[in-house]
């Protein structure tokens, strides 16, 4: 398998790319001007240690999978002329958080022992915010990473043969 986090963040893509909810599905992109709205964009974001993870008292990486948490955001955006944009949004989420947690690839690619959750939506819809009208949904994803699934990046000292996997 290849390196876990860069299919997830592929899979999401390519999940939202399937809504055919939006006009353009971008990577880390900062520019989306209304021409191209309503758009969403995938930041890669944070991955760090799940160290509340059941297995994580047997953990002796390199030879055992360590779980991780990547932390993407997925921010919706819509053009500044959309009607009842707090409306628009909350359809948009809602849309979104079903095709992502019930897509089957990536269950897959975070295995049995794995976890998704929305963590938070949050827009600029409040009093003393700029008002524009986007949403960020921030997504957990925990999954094994294991030493052999990033050999795609180079050799490394590790025997490769010999990590348990998952």
């Amino acid at each position: 398998m290849a390196d876990r986090r860069e299919a997830i963040i592929r899979r999401i893509l390519v999940v939202l790319n399937e809504t055919n909810l939006f006009v353009t599905v971008a990577r880390n992109s900062l520019h989306m001007p209304d021409e191209i709205c309503p758009g969403v964009v995938v930041f890669d974001a944070d991955e760090v240690v799940a160290s509340d993870h059941p297995d994580a008292e047997s953990w002796s990486p390199p030879r055992r999978p360590q779980f991780m948490t990547m932390r993407p955001d997925i921010c919706l955006r819509l053009t500044s002329k959309t009607k009842d944009m707090g409306s628009e949004l909350n359809r948009l989420r809602a849309a979104v958080y079903l095709a992502i947690v019930s897509d089957q690839a990536l269950h897959d690619l975070i295995g049995s022992n794995g976890r998704m959750m929305l963590d938070a939506a949050r827009t600029q819809l409040a009093a003393g915010r700029q008002m524009t009208a986007d949403m960020t949904m921030s997504f957990s994803f925990t999954y094994p990473l294991l030493a052999k699934d990033l050999a795609i990046y180079g050799s490394a000292s590790l025997d490769i043969d010999d990590v348990v996997v998952a």
